[in-house]
């Protein structure tokens, strides 16, 4: 996805490694990457919306992969007081240099790793509302609402 690969060009400069799949493509590869970092003590960082969409609402797989690997999940959202905005269908941002940014964090989510279908859908409910709400304090943050 071109937004990923924009991603894992900039972090890269921080000595950030990436790990590249999606649902719709590599996803088990990039699945199986991310459980033996997990598992070698790194940490990970996963975009929950997919390459698809739609915006702000959690796909299956980062609730998979902490339900297989036993790792939680920290929920957490930026925003900047300037940003140069994407035409994607995420609106992706970067922010703009000496702009002011806040990162704000829910608290850690842990998922059990036998879950009924019910259980599976109101994790992901759960972390959608805490990705929400750590958005909304990080908005609050910078004076908006």
């Amino acid at each position: 996805h071109s937004d990923g690969r924009l991603i894992s060009r900039a972090v890269s400069f921080l000595g950030i490694e990436t790990v590249s799949g999606s649902s719709s493509q590599g996803g088990r590869e990039a699945l199986y990457e991310m459980m033996n970092r997990l598992k070698g003590g790194c940490q990970v960082g996963v975009t929950p919306d997919g390459p698809r969409g739609p915006a702000n609402r959690v796909k299956g797989g980062i609730i998979r992969l902490a339900q297989r690997s036993g790792a939680g999940i920290f929920p957490a959202a930026i925003r900047a007081e300037r940003a140069w905005r994407f035409g994607s269908w995420d609106k992706m941002i970067l922010p703009k240099p000496f702009s002011r940014a806040v990162l704000s964090f829910g608290e850690m989510i842990f998922v059990p790793a036998e879950l009924s279908e019910e259980e599976f859908a109101a994790h992901l409910t759960r972390l959608e509302m805490a990705l929400n709400e750590a958005g909304l304090r990080a908005s609050q943050a910078l004076g908006r609402g």
